[in-house]
């Protein structure tokens, strides 16, 4: 059972944890090579991090805004992925980013939205903490790279999210997604899920 610091932790950073049978299934999603360079932007418990090592991959980078957390990996930056000044682009950028509404964004973290120039082109307040992560992978990744993503489905048929949408679209294409409504993938969480695997 969570305690309850966990669980305003949780709350704070918008953090649902991915099964490791989700995550395995995302990862048999990508087209990559053994010398492949990967990005987890909310690394969490560190689930991909884990299985993509064991499968055999190296080249990982890891954003976590909770340094409490993966501690037993040594390729996890500590620090915001929305401030972080990443300069390499990826292959494959996977995960499960923080999914927080506007309104119950910390301040801090809406400080951080105010002067990000991607936030500011593409949302507004009724956005989702999520599109930032969808924005600046996008930006992140090499011509033929991919983003591999679980998040909730609102972001694909909400009007405030018809700029992100239309930027994915923009910038890339749609492999695949897999929908699957109200099934009960995080634990003590009803929320209505989907993958992306875009590129």
């Amino acid at each position: 059972m969570k305690s309850a610091g966990k669980q305003q932790v949780k709350n704070k950073f918008g953090q649902y944890f991915t099964p490791k049978i989700v995550a395995d299934f995302m990862i048999g999603l990508a087209d990559i090579l053994p010398n492949s360079k990967i990005l987890e932007p909310s690394c969490g418990e560190g689930v991909f991090l884990d299985l993509l090592q064991k499968k055999g991959y190296s080249d990982i980078t890891a954003y976590e805004i909770d340094d409490d957390l993966a501690k037993d990996f040594s390729n996890v930056h500590y620090e915001s992925f929305v401030n972080a000044n990443i300069k390499e682009a990826y292959d494959l950028i996977i995960g499960n980013p923080p999914y927080i509404r506007w309104k119950n964004l910390e301040d801090n973290l809406k400080q951080e939205l105010s002067t990000n120039p991607l936030w500011n082109k593409y949302c507004n307040s009724l956005c989702d903490y999520l599109y930032i992560f969808i924005l600046k992978s996008i930006e992140l990744l090499n011509e033929n790279g991919q983003l591999i993503f679980i998040c909730p489905e609102y972001w694909m048929n909400t009007t405030h999210s018809v700029s992100l949408r239309n930027y994915m679209v923009e910038h890339g294409y749609f492999e695949e997604i897999y929908h699957f409504n109200e099934t009960p993938i995080f634990e003590k969480v009803t929320v209505s899920s989907n993958y992306f695997n875009a590129a």
